[in-house]
């Protein structure tokens, strides 16, 4: 019995040294989960990252000061979805017109580098085309909108490659919105 107890003894201090052990431990390890756990998703450096995307088209970097406030995340580290509602991020594109063909190109409208990605794709297919809701923002020219506006129309009239002529129903659609909008300030402008 008493080497019993003595083991007994002797496993309960191994037990209480442990204890003590781990309480010592766990801020240590509390420490070392909080440096390897990532941060939430911030807007730090956006405008830079914007500018450097962008570097020959600073009505680019124009259109997301007003779309977004160089913003991809809102308060909660989550994408921002804008006013109406499934305009992601720093460029507000269009989660419901643009999700499927960004993902099918590889691109991610929720992240930055998929936002800026797509976004520079849509540039260089349509112009500021897509951006027309905000051009009060941006561009101060009807002009230079409405040049820019014919231009995009006549290069994208007529179906591409990929034969996506949805898409380009839609493309079309907003670049039909976007003259009317265009010819009717540049009436305003004439009748005052």
């Amino acid at each position: 019995m008493i080497v019993k107890e003595g083991r007994g003894l002797r496993i309960g201090k191994i037990v209480t040294r442990l204890a003590a052990i781990a309480v010592l431990v766990a801020p240590l390890s509390a420490a070392a989960q909080a440096t390897t756990t990532p941060e939430r998703n911030t807007n730090v450096g956006i405008p830079a990252q914007v500018s450097a995307y962008f570097p020959n088209d600073p009505i680019m970097v124009a259109i997301a000061r007003c779309e977004s406030r160089f913003r991809q995340f809102n308060s909660a580290g989550t994408p921002l979805d804008g006013g109406s509602g499934g305009m992601i991020g720093i460029f507000q594109i269009s989660s419901g017109v643009h999700t499927a063909r960004a993902k099918s190109m590889g691109m991610n409208i929720y992240t930055i580098d998929g936002n800026l990605a797509y976004a520079k794709y849509l540039y260089q297919q349509e112009g500021t085309v897509p951006w027309v809701s905000s051009s009060a923002c941006w561009n101060t020219s009807p002009i230079s909108t409405a040049t820019s506006t014919l231009t995009i129309v006549a290069s994208t009239s007529s179906p591409d490659s990929t034969g996506d002529e949805a898409h380009q129903i839609a493309a079309l659609q907003v670049q039909i919105t976007s003259l009317q909008q265009i010819l009717a300030t540049l009436l305003k402008q004439r009748s005052s």
